[in-house]
């Protein structure tokens, strides 16, 4: 939008009374808040309008012309499809594909997450045994070499093992808790 098109609202007005707005759609640049602006300050120098006069006239103008627009859009279109034109999918359309795929993706992804998860809950368990995808604790296998030496090193430090059957040796201390 450059100097001459502020300048020819400024001089010609606004809209279709002077054929700019056939010249806006051709340029492509359609009405804007700009145009609305423009036509105010041209209503409010050259025909004494007061700013909110100027304003609300122009306003009104934008309107009508951005209403005449639609009006001639629709009709272009229901022509065209009785002619038989095919029209490709809406802008809503396919941003709901889009959107739908997209969450699509998401599940997947949030399942793996799921599962990751609990295996790391799995693999957190620090025992003798291992923990199952159940939560249920598994023997430890009898030929393992790693739980062999496991038990090894447990009956070597066995006796000072709080949780052994012995239960943990009573080395001093105060005999009651205030």
């Amino acid at each position: 939008m450059g100097l001459e098109y502020c300048t020819s609202i400024r001089e010609t007005g606004f809209g279709r009374k002077v054929g700019q707005l056939e010249a806006n759609m051709l340029e492509g640049s359609g009405l804007t808040a700009c145009s609305v602006v423009q036509r105010q300050a041209w209503l409010m120098s050259n025909k004494g309008y007061t700013k909110m006069k100027a304003y609300d006239q122009a306003r009104k103008e934008h309107y009508e012309d951005r209403q005449q627009q639609e009006i001639e859009a629709r009709v272009a279109r229901e022509e065209a499809l009785h002619y038989g034109a095919t029209f490709g999918k809406s802008a809503i359309e396919v941003g709901m594909e889009l959107e739908n795929a997209e969450f699509d993706r998401w599940k997947v992804w949030a399942g793996e997450q799921v599962t990751l998860m609990e295996q790391a809950k799995a693999a957190a368990y620090t025992g003798v045994g291992t923990a199952s995808a159940t939560g249920e604790l598994d023997a430890p296998g009898e030929g393992d070499e790693d739980t062999n030496t496991l038990n090894a090193a447990a009956e070597l430090v066995g006796d000072s093992i709080p949780s052994s059957s012995r239960g943990q040796e009573a080395r001093g201390g105060a005999a009651f808790r205030p």
